[in-house]
């Protein structure tokens, strides 16, 4: 199960795509095991995963964006 949890979050795999690589006859079972196991679905843990990497894109930008006023009011002040 460790396997499956490191394949989805690490290597970005969706569930539908590696039940069987690690051993599970049907997606169903697949699904209730991992739930069982780490408390939420195999899912749920690549939309957490997309939610990070918007965040951290969004904080980014946010910085970048900063950045860019920040260099305006500079040469502003140069200007003046």
């Amino acid at each position: 199960m460790a396997e499956a949890y490191h394949l989805i979050q690490q290597k970005k795999q969706k569930p539908t795509e590696i039940y069987l690589e690690v051993g599970f006859e049907t997606f169903l079972i697949f699904i209730t095991s991992f739930k069982q196991k780490f408390g939420v679905t195999p899912a749920s843990i690549n939309n957490l995963h997309k939610l990070n990497t918007m965040n951290t894109e969004q904080q980014l930008q946010q910085a970048a964006d900063r950045l860019a006023i920040r260099e305006l009011v500079d040469q502003y002040a140069f200007w003046r």
